[in-house]
Order: C-alpha cells, then structure tokens, then sequence
C-alpha cells in the first residue's frame, strides 16, 4: 500500500465467514519524513597529550540511520554505521583540537551537532633551582582573608623550616599558613593532588592553580589533574580558617604513588647561594655534666638576615627548635659521649651549622659531688690572673677557647696567669690530685 501525500486516511477491511460478512475499520495517520537527531557524549574543555578520548555519538530517527560520520581538526575521522555509535579518538596530540559528526537517514537527510573546542595540555618541564635543602618554608599569618592569596598583603607572624605541610601551629581563628617551595617529581607522568579542607586551601604547581579549594566553607573534598616532567617543581599551597572547625589534609597519587600524603622526601626549599649563612658558636653549661644533670647549651648566631629558627640534634637526631633566646636544655640519661650541633635559618632561608660539640656525661661518686661543690675559681670574669681555690691539689689547669682549641696549660698550681690570653669566653679544665675533672665556662676581660 503506497501513500502519496500526508493526511488522515481510514482503512476498511471486509471478511466473510459461514455467519456473514464483518467489516472493520482502523485510523491511519500519514505525516511527512522528519530529521534525524545527533548529539555527543560530554566533551571537556581540556584534556592531557597522549589521553584518549571515548565518545558516544547518540543518532535517532524516524526511519532508519544510516551513518554517522566523525570529523577530527576538521577532516574525516571515522564513520560508523552500526549501534552504538562508539569511537575513540587515541593518543591526543598536544595542542588544540575540533570535533563534530553528521548523522544520515535512509532518505538522505543529515543532522550535524555543533563544533566542539579543546585543548590537550603538555608536560611542564621543571624548574630545577640550582641550591636546595630538605623541607618547605612555611609562613605563619594571624589575620581575617577570604582567600589564600590575600595573606600576601599582610605580615606573617611566623616563617620556618618545616619537613611537611601541616597547620599544627595556630591561634584556633582567623590565621593562614602559606607553604612555599619545591615538590620533586620522580619520572614524566599525570599527577593528582588532592585537599580536603576546613576552610579554603590551593595548590599551585609550577605556577599553574590544580586545586582551587578556596573560601570560606565547611569541609570540603577537591582534586586536580596536571602533567609533570621529572624534576623539581615549584611547589606553593595556601590555607586559611576564619571560624569553627580547621582541618587541611593534602593527598598525592601518580606513577608510583597511591593516594597518600606527599612524602617528605619530595620537598624542597630554594635559596640564593649568594645570600650569607648564619655563624653558629656553641657555649655548654658543662662539658662533663654527671648522668641526669641537666645542660644549657647557648647559641651564639651571628650573620646578616634575622634568624627564623634555630634547631638542635643530638647525635645525629633532631631533639628540639627554638626561637630566640637559642638556648636549648638536654639531660644526658646514660653515661658516654653526646654530640651536640645546632642548625639556625634566617631570613633568606640561608641555613648554617654550628661544629660538632661534644659532652661527656658520667656517673657521679660521693667524691666528685662533694669536690665540684667546694672547689672555687675567682675572679669571674677574669683578668690578668685567676685563682682556684679548694681542699684538693691542684694537679693541672688547661684553658680552651670555644671551637675547643687549647690556648693555655700548667702544672701543680692554684694560680694561673691569664696576661697572654685574648678577652673571650673560655673552658678551664681542672684535675685535682684524686684524677677527678672539673670543666668550667671562664669568661676573660682586660
């Protein structure tokens, strides 16, 4: 049966049975042939060189598709004649990109989606400073903003060393840490960066913002995407909290990385070689303190630039920070040697390390105790001449400056002539006829 224009038709139909005849009726409506439709599964803005791209072309009609045709950079890519109409586009090429397809019925009627835009971003190369340390700069801020950033226009309270990221040291309200410095990429990749935060936080890698978690909000989960060469990588991340709960937690994943924090063995700081170090000259209370005695050890820190933090270890270990007075306190607990350095920053985060000290804690007799408490050096300071005065003999006296260079020994006397010797702080080192020992800060004038 063919219709040759649209309307309205009935269709009559006749069947004759033993007990007659039956005719019946049906409405049949006839319209004109309609366009197909087309549209595409959602396309980003942007995308990474070498990603792949899947997407579903979405072709209706009223009778039968018979192709869909995809354009890439405007020449033809594929064409698909089958459900579903599935392509992928592999192995993006850095740069920008168009794409679009038509869809063909059976009576050769075309729909067209509209020109898609996009950009496939490269690998950023890395920046590579010359000098580093281990560790991130932090900068520590008592103020009210409504975004990262803005702690710029204002003076931090606090700036340090620090080996993570971490807003441990705060006033509970109102305050912001910005992190400044260099996160080492292990091997060419894409790399996700995560912040969970109470309030806003940022990341910027090598300039370019991959998470804007930024404001004033309750806690909040966001991520970024970003191609990194090897290398070192500029690194800055923001936080501020105005009121109520805080919280910043930072999570990482890439090649070889699951989605943990960032290793501290990732993070570097930069400084200009040219800028001066800080000069560092231990002064112990003591240098032969007994088991459980407790030492001050004065830093004297001397450079240019205002010293940030000063940090002290004890054999090899790190056991405590201070800022200024640097005078730091340890209490030897078992009897040996314990080598003492101090590491100061200042304010070009130029870092310097003092010369390995070393004390010598000992086990106290009843005879060392009584002998430290009655034995008297006078005068201190001291001038041309010192004396010492106490029950026991004087066996020797040595003197040392303060990097522990001997200046000055004599034998089997109590008074000890200090004419020869430059003002300064020195040790002087008694043994009394017992073998016992007895180390004391003398400082010298003239």
């Amino acid at each position: 049966m063919y219709f040759n224009r649209k309307g309205v038709f009935y269709i009559h139909a006749r069947a004759s049975t033993e007990d007659g005849c039956r005719i019946s009726a049906k409405k049949l409506v006839i319209t004109g042939d309609t366009m197909p439709t087309l549209s595409l599964s959602r396309i980003e803005s942007t995308y990474f060189e070498s990603d792949t791209l899947r997407i579903l072309a979405q072709a209706k009609d009223d009778g039968q598709i018979d192709s869909v045709v995809v354009y890439f950079n405007d020449e033809k890519y594929t064409v698909l004649t089958e459900e579903p109409y599935l392509f992928n586009i592999d192995n993006l090429a850095l740069g920008d990109h168009s794409l679009y397809a038509k869809a063909y019925d059976n009576d050769g009627n075309m729909a067209s989606t509209g020109t898609f835009h996009f950009t496939a971003e490269g690998f950023i190369e890395a920046e590579n400073p010359e000098h580093t340390n281990q560790g991130v700069i932090y900068k520590y801020y008592e103020t009210s903003v409504n975004n990262c950033l803005s702690l710029y226009d204002h003076d931090f309270i606090k700036s340090g060393i620090r080996k993570n990221i971490t807003i441990n040291e705060n006033r509970g309200d109102n305050f912001g840490f910005l992190y400044e410095g260099y996160i080492d990429i292990p091997v060419n990749g894409k790399y996700t960066f995560t912040t969970k935060s109470d309030d806003g936080s940022v990341i910027y890698i090598s300039d370019v913002l991959v998470v804007n978690n930024d404001g004033l909000h309750a806690p909040v989960t966001k991520e970024g995407t970003i191609l990194l060469k090897k290398g070192k990588h500029k690194l800055l991340t923001g936080f501020i909290e105005a009121s109520g709960g805080e919280e910043l937690t930072i999570t990482f994943s890439g090649p070889g990385y699951s989605g943990g924090g960032i290793p501290d063995s990732l993070l570097y700081y930069g400084f200009n070689i040219s800028d001066p170090q800080p000069e560092i000259l231990l002064i112990p209370s003591t240098f032969n303190p007994k088991v459980n005695e407790k030492v001050t050890i004065s830093a004297s820190i001397t450079g240019t630039g205002k010293i940030l933090q000063a940090d002290m270890y004890v054999n090899g270990k790190f056991n405590s920070t201070k800022e200024t007075p640097f005078a730091f306190e340890y209490t030897p607990r078992k009897a040996g040697d314990y080598k003492i350095q101090v590491k100061a920053l200042n304010e070009f985060y130029r870092e310097g390390i003092s010369e390995e000290l070393t004390i010598t804690a000992t086990k106290a007799t009843d005879l060392e105790n009584a002998t430290e408490s009655e034995l008297k050096i006078f005068p201190v300071p001291a001038y041309d001449m010192v004396y010492i005065n106490g029950n026991k003999i004087v066996r020797e006296v040595k003197l040392y400056d303060l990097n522990s260079r001997r200046v000055l020994e004599c034998r089997n006397t109590n008074t000890v002539d200090l004419s020869g010797i430059a003002p300064g702080l020195y040790f002087i080192e008694i043994k009394i006829e017992d073998g016992i020992s007895v180390k004391r800060l003398l400082p010298v004038v003239k």
